[in-house]
């Protein structure tokens, strides 16, 4: 069975990034009080993201007028991909559960689409120049939870974020994209750890 939810980041997440002055949690609020528990899985398997850009994204080169090429793109899927398997996995695994590299039975495998990906300022590592952003940018998390052994989705959740809005401009570049997208990514994986193995230990 699918269920298409909205995710939920748990009221002492906000407390305490507000009383630590960090950023407003990114994620939305669960709207069905029946979600599934997946605490009887404590190996996870975390699929490379299915990563695919907003149709109204544009980006060009730093300083320039010039479309960033196919290549450029790809490495720009790429960085992402990276950030989002290594936060996933350094979130589960600080908070109980044990993030594996093969399919058995026992294991529930996590696939996630990052779909209508817009960055607003993608690639400021490759070109000279200079761009400012008050965000990173938005995006669409799809992602599937399935039993492994009987390829079985057993829950689906949706969520679209923007970044935190950091209140004013400030130069975007590799350290920026990473650091934002880190929390965004955090967010995200906090919220499902507590909200579907909320009793795992």
């Amino acid at each position: 069975m699918n269920w298409k939810l909205l995710l939920l980041l748990l009221g002492s997440v906000v407390g305490l990034s507000a009383c630590a002055g960090l950023h407003q949690p990114a994620a939305r609020e669960l709207v069905d009080d029946s979600i599934i528990d997946l605490s009887n899985y404590r190996q996870v398997l975390i699929e490379p993201p299915v990563i695919e850009f907003d149709k109204y994204w544009t980006p060009v080169q730093i300083g320039t007028h010039l479309d960033l090429s196919d290549a450029e793109k790809e490495r720009v899927k790429a960085e992402i991909s990276r950030i989002f398997e290594e936060t996933f996995a350094r979130t589960f695994e600080e908070s109980g559960l044990e993030v594996v590299d093969e399919a058995r039975p026992g294991v529930l495998r996590i696939r996630p689409k990052l779909l209508n990906v817009y960055l607003n300022a993608p690639a400021a590592q490759l070109q000279q120049g200079r761009t400012y952003a008050r965000r990173v940018g938005q995006m669409t998390l799809d992602v599937s939870f399935v039993d492994a052994a009987n390829d079985k989705t057993l829950v689906q959740l949706t969520d679209h974020v923007k970044g935190r809005d950091i209140g004013l401009l400030r130069p975007a570049g590799p350290v920026f994209n990473r650091v934002e997208l880190t929390d965004l990514f955090e967010d995200w994986a906090m919220v499902i750890r507590h909200g579907l193995f909320r009793n795992v230990p």
